[in-house]
């Protein structure tokens, strides 16, 4: 048999969360956090800030990936299994990893150092608009060339800092 179960990273803060809504799929059923009791539907429980649930029994791997595309709307890809997850004896026999999202999201400190050689196309002049078209084409080079998505909040507040740096500076 073929168990789906799905983790999250609930914790407060934000940047521990990108890229944890992990599917896996197992040859052994989890157990719930509290009662031990093996669940194949439902709420499993909440340890450490990771929330699991349990998305069924399936006969095969293919159903099991069918019940993921369900899950995340077509919207996921393969990942690396967790180290142990995969263990048939001590682990939860998982033998097949997936995160939700095409893409992985980057932090704001990975998009600003991605972006940061075009921090030279910024002068005290730069318009609002130049500074969102800029994110606007960042963003989807990141995605075509690194299969990631900018965190284009923090490059667009980057950017808009850089150029209000160099106004006082002009007016100094």
């Amino acid at each position: 048999m073929h168990y789906v179960v799905s983790e999250e990273n609930i914790g407060p803060n934000q940047t521990d969360r990108l890229n944890s809504r992990r599917y896996n799929i197992q040859t052994k059923p989890r157990r719930t956090n509290m009662s031990g009791e093996e669940r194949t539907d439902g709420w499993l429980g909440c340890t450490g800030d990771w929330d699991r649930h349990a998305h069924g029994e399936f006969d095969t791997q293919a159903a099991a990936l069918a019940k993921i595309e369900e899950l995340t709307d077509g919207d996921y890809r393969e990942a690396e299994i967790e180290p142990g997850d995969g263990d048939e004896e001590y682990g939860h026999g998982v033998m097949a990893s997936y995160l939700a999202g095409e893409y992985e999201d980057w932090d704001a400190e990975t998009s600003i150092n991605w972006c940061s050689g075009g921090g030279d196309e910024i002068d005290a002049t730069t318009s609002t608009e130049r500074i969102n078209a800029l994110v606007r084409e960042w963003a989807v080079t990141a995605v075509r060339e690194c299969d990631a998505n900018l965190d284009v909040d923090a490059v667009r507040e980057w950017l808009t800092e850089r150029r209000d740096e160099l106004k006082a500076e002009v007016v100094d």
